[in-house]
């Protein structure tokens, strides 16, 4: 076979990339099914709940701390600041 012109080669191009339009179009159209809602489906008004909030301070300029397992070796003002707020993050998302 001999090697395509470049003529050729642009109309190949323009054919590949109007039969991918085609696929893309195709899959657009037709990705997407409409399915019955379940009817004892219930859902949740949110506006009428708060979520819980937590005001964290700012994180300190100096945070030593130390954790080795459950023991804490070394902590200073910024990191007992840090570990504080750490568990009632954790508290509130349990």
């Amino acid at each position: 076979m001999l090697p395509e012109t470049p003529e050729e080669m642009i109309r190949n191009a323009i054919k590949f990339g109007m039969v991918m339009w085609v696929i893309v179009i195709f899959i657009l159209l037709n990705g997407c099914i409409s399915a019955p809602i379940a009817p004892n489906l219930k859902i949740p008004d949110m506006t009428s709940q708060s979520c819980p909030k937590l005001n964290m301070p700012a994180i300190p300029e100096d945070v030593e701390l130390d954790i080795k397992g459950d023991r804490i070796n070394k902590i200073n003002a910024g990191g007992d600041v840090i570990l504080r707020g750490y568990a009632r993050a954790r508290q509130l998302l349990q």
